[in-house]
């Protein structure tokens, strides 16, 4: 009976200290992601981007961490006007995904959403690669989940800046975005903390092409 008490109050113990951590890494990213929802320039996004990194170093098996970084310098590339300085934004962003250990469809969104920045760098010499590693991971976070909202929006805006006479342009990028704009009213996040970035410029897209 002893031996029954002890071995019961272990694991409660346990259940009781992975509550705590998990609770502790939730209020960590929801403090991270209402900073970045205030991010307007690089630096602004730098600074979310170390949170993300350290909460990823004190959260081992957690994408999250990670995949939001990743976005993060996605963005400040988009941001950078020097081609270096994107370049090294662009390679922090896929090294962070490359320690991934866990494969869905919102990361296979970033990856292809961290490709589509890598092209902005070098278009003409980097399609062959990039638009592939594009087009390879948009198709995989589609099988696996198709109402992900954010695969249609970085299609459009894929097929917006691709020139005409290649099969792009606003009217062809128009209802993707549409598409996108119906799957973001429906989309419902598996969490508070689960990502459900795009709806606003989504939305920007959208007034461009029409």
């Amino acid at each position: 009976m002893k031996k029954t008490l002890v071995t019961l109050f272990i694991l409660m113990a346990g259940i009781v200290s992975t509550f705590a951590a998990d609770e502790k890494f939730v209020k960590a990213v929801e403090a991270a992601l209402t900073q970045m929802k205030t991010a307007k320039s690089v630096e602004d996004f730098q600074a979310v981007a170390n949170k993300f990194e350290m909460i990823g170093k004190n959260s081992a098996g957690e994408w999250m961490p990670n995949y939001y970084a990743a976005y993060c310098y996605a963005n400040m590339s988009f941001m950078e006007n020097d081609s270096q300085k994107k370049d090294q934004y662009v390679t922090k962003a896929e090294s962070l995904l490359s320690e991934l250990k866990t494969d869905n469809d919102e990361t296979y969104v970033m990856k292809a959403y961290v490709a589509m920045a890598n092209l902005s760098v070098d278009g003409q010499n980097r399609w062959q690669t990039q638009g592939k590693i594009f087009e390879e991971n948009l198709q995989k976070a589609e099988k696996a989940n198709s109402e992900n909202p954010r695969i249609y929006y970085l299609k459009g805006t894929n097929l917006f800046y691709t020139p005409e006479p290649f099969g792009g342009g606003a009217k062809n990028a128009c209802p993707l975005f549409q598409k996108a704009k119906t799957k973001y009213e429906s989309f419902k996040p598996a969490s508070n903390i689960a990502p459900v970035w795009g709806k606003e410029y989504n939305e920007e897209m959208l007034k461009k092409c029409q």
